[in-house]
């Protein structure tokens, strides 16, 4: 049963994985009654900026935005390999599911509530946002990870996961204003 425990969230993850590679080639174009069509203009922008290695721009591009520059620097990783596209964009989602089912994972299994990530995963909020580029999904997934930080810190006990919360908060504070929300 162990095995099993440990092949369903790899399964889960390449499965939704594949489920994301088809859904953005189904609907290529973004979402134009949220503000997916701002994030993509935002992360291209920067993106063009820094394939011309433009030093100014960069830096008008990263701190100008209504939001935080942090998403639109986490989807380079993908883009600056593979070229711009907003299939490329959405499918840097993928990061944060992998954040998103390692943390609840984790939670679970500190919980013993082995079913709480599928739960998680099938909630129309966090499945309907893993196909758009937009901040919501990071901010559940960094949300996630944050929790996992402070149940393992033992009310602020444990120096090394103190500090991880530290990280992770300030890390999606850079993704989402609002995290504080959260």
């Amino acid at each position: 049963i162990g095995y099993i425990r440990e092949t369903v969230p790899i399964l889960c993850f390449l499965f939704l994985t594949g489920w994301l590679i088809w859904w953005t080639g189904q609907n290529p174009l973004p979402d134009g009654y949220q503000n997916e069509f701002l994030h993509v203009g935002n992360t291209f922008d920067l993106y063009e900026s820094m394939v011309d290695l433009d030093w100014w721009h960069i830096r008008w591009y990263a701190y100008t935005s209504y939001w935080p520059w942090g998403f639109y620097a986490v989807p380079m990783v993908l883009l600056l390999p593979f070229g711009k596209s907003i299939q490329i964009l959405v499918l840097s989602n993928v990061l944060y599911l992998a954040v998103l089912i390692w943390s609840m994972l984790r939670l679970g299994k500190k919980f013993n509530s082995p079913l709480s990530v599928y739960l998680l995963l099938l909630t129309p909020a966090v499945f309907g946002a893993s196909t758009r580029f937009e901040p919501n999904f990071a901010n559940v997934a960094m949300t996630a990870l944050g929790l996992l930080c402070l149940v393992e810190s033992t009310y602020f006990q444990n120096r090394k996961w103190s500090m991880a919360w530290g990280l992770v908060f300030g890390s999606a504070l850079m993704l989402e204003r609002l995290t504080v929300l959260f």
